[in-house]
């Protein structure tokens, strides 16, 4: 582990997802994600738990990165893929409150997050796998 020394500016990372990038920028005072960014050899893959921000677009500010696998990778969009097709689905056949709430709030095309979701991984929605997930609770759905 190489710790930066602290008249060290280290640079920018700049990621890229499946729907476009952001750049990550640690300060002195997030310790170790500023070490993880040291050590962070391009290309790679990184989880990073951060706050968004924007400053002359958008940019993250770390609160943990890690490097992953590619498999770990590409789980993770299968599984969101999954997840926000259920929530699509739910959104579109349910009229619960949480649910009207969310259609009054934001108008919501779902046809647009459905286009996103095939150009990010999905050909098809049937070639994502099933998964069983409770969907009782939908407070996730509204963000008041």
């Amino acid at each position: 582990m190489r710790f930066p020394r602290s008249n060290e500016a280290p640079s920018p990372l700049a990621t890229i997802h499946p729907l476009g990038g952001f750049t990550v920028f640690a300060s002195a005072y997030q310790l170790q994600p500023l070490v993880a960014l040291s050590e962070v050899v391009p290309p790679c893959h990184v989880a990073v738990v951060a706050k968004p921000k924007m400053l002359n677009g958008p940019f993250l500010r770390p609160e943990y990165i890690t490097k992953v696998d590619e498999k770990t990778v590409e789980r993770w969009i299968q599984e969101t893929i999954q997840h926000t097709l259920k929530r699509i689905e739910i959104y579109e056949k349910q009229e619960s409150e949480d649910v009207k709430l969310a259609k009054q709030k934001y108008n919501t095309n779902t046809e647009e997050y459905r286009e996103a979701l095939r150009y990010i991984g999905a050909k098809e929605e049937k070639e994502v796998e099933e998964v069983e997930i409770d969907f009782s609770d939908l407070s996730d759905l509204v963000d008041w």
